[in-house]
């Protein structure tokens, strides 16, 4: 499933955790917050209100694969919710547009 493809090669306010990539220096002037969940949240916002921005790049060459089990992630969210704000690509596990 596709989320937030609009956000597609623009700057935004967020992105998803595991797609975050920055300068050494980013991240030694904002770190992470100490926390058990929201660690990447808490950044991005961070990045912001510092007056830093934030890109988007593309759907490509990423894959997040999720258990069955939402308590298994540090973020609890149910396939229901996911596919509420989602947009239905592919069944089944789909590598055509990723590189290895």
């Amino acid at each position: 499933m596709l989320r937030f493809g609009e956000r597609e090669h623009r700057m935004t306010d967020f992105v998803m955790g595991p797609t975050i990539m920055t300068r050494r220096g980013t991240a030694t002037d904002v770190p992470f917050p100490t926390l058990a969940r929201g660690e990447d949240t808490g950044f991005l916002r961070a990045v912001v209100a510092a007056g830093a921005t934030v890109y988007s790049a593309d759907r490509y060459n990423f894959m997040q694969v999720r258990r069955a089990e939402p308590s298994v992630h540090t973020w609890a969210v149910t396939e229901s919710e996911l596919l509420a704000s989602a947009d239905v690509q592919v069944f089944g596990v789909s590598t055509a547009h990723m590189m290895f």
